[in-house]
């Protein structure tokens, strides 16, 4: 068993805590220019995954989250009907931002892609899901995306809870559809890919 002194003071681990000398917290441990211990998992505020289409899996350690997902847009059709060219566009990606705690060290899947539901799962749960706007069909514009959120995950506060655009119908050019992501117009015409972005917080919940 290693010991760590200060001086005659033996600098202690008060476990789920972290290390201590005295009753002050000892956030990192240098030996040198070299960081040889650190309480947090991650620097407060980092981020951790930010991309669009994204996939990323990790074995997640404890601590507060903040975790966004967009789903993304279906696809568009068009047809010709009494001399004139119509279109539709596929429905946007729905959008959800929460902040949760994560108890322990599990793994945590994204997957945000191209085309498609975001989901993340968390230690083999679906916890979070923003589903991809439908698909345009002949004479039907598709349908905006949902948010489903499962009541497992332990969450601290819900940021963004919010369903995809509707597509629209007409005659010429393909109607446009608008974002309701707040980070790179994920799920829009803009932007048709889903994306993600994770950020770890701090420790304790």
């Amino acid at each position: 068993m290693v010991e760590l002194h200060y001086g005659n003071n033996q600098i202690r681990d008060r476990s789920q805590f972290g290390i201590y000398y005295g009753n002050q917290p000892i956030e990192k441990i240098y030996h040198g220019s070299q960081k040889v211990y650190q309480f947090q998992p991650y620097e407060p505020d980092e981020i951790l995954t930010y991309a669009s289409p994204d996939s990323y899996t990790i074995n997640l350690p404890k601590g507060v989250y903040q975790i966004a997902l967009g789903g993304a847009k279906g696809t568009n059709t068009s047809w010709a009907y009494g001399g004139y060219a119509w279109g539709a566009s596929g429905g946007g990606g729905a959008f959800v931002e929460v902040t949760f705690y994560n108890p322990q060290t599990q793994v945590l899947e994204i997957v945000a892609g191209s085309s498609g539901n975001a989901y993340m799962n968390l230690g083999g749960l679906r916890m979070l899901t923003a589903t991809a706007g439908t698909n345009a069909s002949t004479d039907n514009a598709g349908k905006g995306g949902t948010v489903t959120i499962n009541s497992a995950l332990d969450i601290t506060s819900v940021i963004n809870n919010i369903s995809g655009k509707n597509g629209g119908k007409a005659a010429g050019s393909t109607p446009s559809v608008a974002t309701v992501s707040t980070y790179g117009n994920w799920g829009s015409t803009a932007n048709p890919n889903g994306g993600a972005r994770l950020q770890y917080l701090r420790v304790e919940r």
